[in-house]
């Protein structure tokens, strides 16, 4: 299995449950461009607990992964992937600092936004066996990875139902 296939497992795995993160007490950001609605998250993140459904999940001002920030995106972008936010969050790594976190074993991030914190740990490898600088192309290193979230959601609530079809089991992207 190839190391970018990691990503999509991942999406692919809370792309069936409805795991969107929300900042309760927040409205919708005025722009819904891939790279500002990343830059917004981490901004609304500093000041904000995100919640996924009525469950608390993390709380204000604390570093966010790359799959925490896809998962608050997704609420006003749906149709951004991970791979997407990933490689927005390289392009943008000058405004970004952060560090690869072993509590939550993954690489976290927040705004400079005029603080002294640094991009460190850029040399190692993240919670996706990827080094930072691999995020730049990810979308081209996984090649096909858009899909209809809907028609996604729709087929494992069928599979979870028992209506799948059991004879393509085989994975799609070996």
């Amino acid at each position: 299995m190839k190391r970018v296939d990691l990503v999509r497992d991942f999406e692919r795995s809370y792309l069936g449950n409805d795991f969107d993160l929300v900042f309760r007490e927040v409205k919708n950001p005025p722009e819904k461009d891939l790279d500002y609605l990343v830059r917004w998250v981490l901004k609304k993140s500093e000041d904000y607990s995100s919640y996924c459904g009525f469950q608390f999940h993390c709380s204000s001002d604390r570093y966010r992964s790359a799959s925490d920030i896809w998962r608050h995106v997704r609420g006003f972008l749906p149709s951004a992937t991970l791979a997407d936010v990933m490689a927005s969050m390289y392009k943008q790594r000058e405004l970004l600092g952060g560090q690869y976190c072993c509590d939550v074993e993954r690489r976290v991030f927040k705004l400079r936004d005029g603080n002294s914190i640094s991009l460190y740990g850029d040399d190692d490898k993240d919670e996706f066996g990827l080094y930072l600088e691999e995020w730049e192309e990810i979308n081209s290193d996984m090649g096909e990875t858009e899909f209809d979230c809907d028609d996604f959601r729709e087929g494992m609530v069928e599979e979870l139902r028992g209506n799948g079809d059991d004879e393509n089991d085989e994975s799609d992207y070996d």
